[in-house]
């Protein structure tokens, strides 16, 4: 079409990858949910998270729509990106699911673009358009986009080639602008998945360290630019990750030790229709790397053992993804369990295949590389053709749910079971059986024992305030699961929360005397939620007034200079 249009002019490179990159997202535009994958799930908690801001609360931490209706520390430990981003499109009227949809789309298109800028930048259009064309349509992305609807991770692979791209201007030419866009780059990923950041930062670092051995003037320079860069992204994403670090221990999840892993033949291929369909018909997802991205892992090992790429930097390069691909791949296999036991942070990742993430972004920069060697055009066109082509079985979700829509999500909310382990739940629980399958509907404040007359005034998720005439001493539970920073108030005066009841451990329980109390049941910040909060603050405001500096005019510091003369 385009040729037909442009008959002497040459399509660009990304145009030609854009337009490519929107066909797997055609069979998003058919309505309602999908019958697999966790898209209606992240409806659901982007209905939750969009409560939480509806009600002032800007950096939600809290849900009191989880666990039951008992309320968990949902946003603490969840990923938040996608959720602002999906609240920002519900804004613009979309529904949630059509919202959440929005985020995969957005995402895919993204980066496909991300990776073809940080590729061209590195060795020309060329191997970006090829690098960006294996990025979309490796297996798990699309397995990602369409199968497992994983939002976190799908922004995760946008953010990745973009935190590498600022990387490397920082190193070429060390601009406060490339500092502060990459500082941006590797907090959005922190906030997408905190299990990609900890996969990439190593290897980010290395990265660095390789572009300024082949550096020859200003090396201290630019590390200290890149170290200040990563400093703050750091600062920047405090409020999130803080409260992680020391808060995990209060919920069940701080507890598990385990991870799944994949065997080998997962990795090598799917075994669904002759290999080229990545879900099975009970709805499970295929792992495989990618036949055409391991083939052209296979042409790289020959093109150095053959010594093909004389570019010394290039060479080192190629090294380097070679290896990061060849680590990834080993640490997903079940031999490499040791290592997960003695490596921190490892266990906290669930599942092995998750390296995937940083595995598809080595193998698109390898085939980048390595085809942009090649000579023989048609080849390389043969060889991108089949390796996106091959994927059509993936371009969209199986069957779609048309009946599946806002409205039933949020009433599935009221009346969704508790699940005694959910991986947010506080320790204080401890897997009661005893409890119901959902808060007891009606009053939030229950009088357990002795007389009083109860009138709520105000009911928030963060804050219930009540007047209560006690007409003698009285025990009362609010339905709310305790989490460090719930604290209640009578007459202004701290009350002690009592966790240890035999039939709901973990409520929010306490005592008061006759008499007449306005009672104030709240959520606060702890000392690491307001530190991360402080810090993330102090460094918005500090990259807001650099940048407002550095956009004064030049005439604007001569009269200062002039002034101080005189």
């Amino acid at each position: 079409m385009y040729k037909f249009v442009y008959p002497k002019k040459n399509i660009h490179p990304l145009i030609l990858l854009l337009g490519i990159s929107l066909l797997p997202l055609i069979s998003i535009l058919r309505p309602g949910s999908y019958e697999s994958g966790d898209l209606s799930a992240h409806a659901k908690i982007a209905i939750m998270f969009y409560n939480m801001i509806s009600h002032g609360n800007m950096i939600p931490q809290w849900s009191d729509l989880v666990c039951g209706g008992y309320g968990c520390p949902y946003f603490i430990f969840m990923y938040i990106s996608p959720y602002y981003i999906a609240s920002l499109f519900h804004s613009f009227g979309f529904s949630f699911v059509d919202s959440i949809k929005l985020v995969l789309a957005t995402s895919f298109v993204g980066s496909g673009m991300a990776m073809y800028f940080w590729a061209k930048e590195e060795f020309g259009k060329k191997a970006g358009f090829i690098a960006g064309l294996f990025y979309l349509f490796a297996p798990y992305h699309l397995v990602d986009l369409h199968f497992r609807n994983a939002v976190g991770e799908m922004l995760a692979i946008t953010a990745l080639p973009l935190c590498f791209l600022f990387t490397k201007k920082i190193i070429m030419d060390a601009k406060p602008l490339w500092i502060i866009l990459n500082a941006i780059s590797i907090s959005f990923l922190i906030f997408s998945h905190l299990v990609a950041s900890v996969i990439t930062i190593p290897f980010l670092v290395i990265y660095s360290l390789l572009i300024l051995l082949h550096k020859k003037k200003n090396k201290f320079r630019s590390f200290a630019s890149v170290l200040l860069s990563f400093f703050l992204s750091l600062s920047l994403s405090s409020f999130y990750w803080i409260p992680i670090a020391f808060e995990k221990q209060y919920i069940f999840w701080g507890s598990v030790t385990f991870v799944f892993f994949s065997p080998l033949s997962d990795l090598l291929y799917s075994p669904w229709r002759l290999g080229f369909l990545f879900q099975g018909h009970s709805g499970e997802a295929s792992h495989a790397v990618g036949y055409f991205q391991l083939l052209a892992v296979v042409v790289a090992l020959w093109f150095l053992v053959k010594k093909k790429i004389t570019n010394r930097y290039k060479k080192n390069i190629l090294i380097l993804f070679l290896l990061s691909f060849l680590v990834t791949f080993l640490m997903i296999l079940p031999m490499a369990k040791p290592l997960w036991d003695i490596i921190p942070l490892m266990k906290s990742f669930q599942f092995s295949y998750r390296l995937l993430i940083f595995n598809i972004f080595s193998t698109s920069i390898i085939a980048g590389i390595v085809l942009e060697e090649i000579p023989h055009k048609k080849f390389v066109i043969i060889f991108c053709f089949l390796a996106f082509a091959t994927t059509i079985l993936n371009w969209g979700n199986r069957k779609v749910a048309p009946e599946i829509t806002d409205q039933s999500i949020k009433n599935q909310l009221l009346y969704t079971d508790f699940a005694q382990r959910d991986f947010v739940s506080p320790i204080w629980i401890n897997g009661n059986p005893t409890y119901n399958k959902h808060r007891p509907l009606g009053d939030q404040l229950i009088v357990t024992s002795g007389q009083a007359q109860i009138k709520q005034i105000k009911s928030d998720p963060l804050k219930h305030e009540y007047l209560i005439l006690a007409q003698s001493d009285i025990s009362l539970r609010d339905n709310t699961f305790y989490y460090p920073g719930w604290i209640v108030t009578a007459n202004e005066n701290p009350t002690p929360i009592i966790l240890k009841d035999k039939q709901y451990p973990g409520t929010i329980m306490f005592t008061l005397k006759k008499g007449l109390y306005k009672v104030d049941v709240q959520f606060t910040d702890t000392l690491a939620r307001k530190i991360g909060k402080y810090i993330t603050l102090l460094t918005v405001i500090a990259i807001l007034l650099y940048t407002f500096i550095a956009l004064l005019p030049k005439k604007f510091y001569k009269k200062i200079m002039s002034l101080q003369y005189k």
